[in-house]
Order: structure tokens, then sequence, then C-alpha cells
């Protein structure tokens, strides 16, 4: 299914950015996610913290985190057309389409049939300095009860991050 296009305020359409993080919970029980979702000028659209009962080691963690972050941006209709996290051979495992008879088959299968005939979306892999937004919103879930979803706004822990890394 495809978006639906919006349009900025110059009049252009709209190109989605999702971020997305896993951490451990440090004893092994659970998985936090974060993921957030951008236009092209940087506006956060929607984020999501999630926690996930599993114990996976992090390139699997992140992959979930991809799992979850595009399931999260069907379910707003905010298709991404890139995707970013800081795990280089997770982000080679999906272009590359590895690992599909693997312990981790049927979650990057399960990513292919998420974007599938979407030709322009890009998976990235970048400096985990640059995606310390989806890391603080994977931590909110380790003081949270319950998953936590925002559309067209964020939580305060977020809000000088979104401020620094918005285009000038």
């Amino acid at each position: 299914m495809p978006s639906t296009l919006l349009y900025n305020k110059w009049g252009n359409v709209n190109e989605f950015k999702l971020n997305c993080a896993a951490i451990s919970d440090g004893r092994g029980t659970k998985i936090m996610i974060g993921a957030i979702i951008r236009d092209s000028m940087g506006e956060v659209m929607a984020c999501c913290s999630q926690t996930v009962m599993a114990n996976y080691p992090t390139k699997i963690a992140t992959l979930v985190a991809i799992q979850k972050g595009l399931q999260f941006g069907t379910e707003c209709g905010l298709i991404p057309d890139v995707v970013e996290v800081n795990e280089a051979e997770v982000v080679k495992w999906i272009n590359n389409d590895l690992h599909r008879d693997s312990e981790v088959g049927s979650i990057l299968l399960d990513i292919k049939k998420q974007i599938e005939g979407r030709k322009r979306m890009k998976f990235r892999q970048i400096a985990g300095s640059a995606n310390k937004v989806a890391h603080v919103l994977a931590n909110y879930s380790l003081n949270s009860m319950e998953d936590v979803f925002w559309m067209e706004e964020f939580p305060d822990c977020i809000g000088s991050l979104i401020q620094a890394d918005r285009p000038r």
C-alpha cells in the first residue's frame, strides 16, 4: 500500500526518514526499541518507545527495531523512504539479502515483505552519535510500563535533541 502523499509548507512532497535503535535491559529479559519518523525538514511526524520480551544480541535486536519501526510507520500512514540504524552489518544483511536461512531469516523476510514494492526505500548505517534520538526513545521504555506512541509530538526527553538535529 503506497503512503498518502503529504506536502511540506513549500508544496513539495515530503520524504520520511525512520531512525531505529534497540537496547537491552541488562538483565537479558527484554529489549527496548525507539523509533522516530521525521519529514525532510526534520519535523517529527511520529515516534514510539516499545518493549519486546526477548533476549536478543545487539544485531538481532536492531533487526527487530527496524521491523517494529516499519510496522509503526505503516500503521501511521508514514512510509519511510530512508531507514537509518547504527549497525552496519544489519544494513548489509538487508541491502544484500543475506542470512535468509539463518536464525534471523524470519525477521529479514518480514522486513522484506513490509518493503515489497517500495523501490525508493534505502537502508543506511549512521554513527551512534547521529542516532541519539532513537536511543533516548528506547531508554524511555525502561521507566514505562507500556508501549508509548506519539503522532506529531514527542516526549520532553528528546526535545533538545530534535532542535539540535534539524537541518539548517
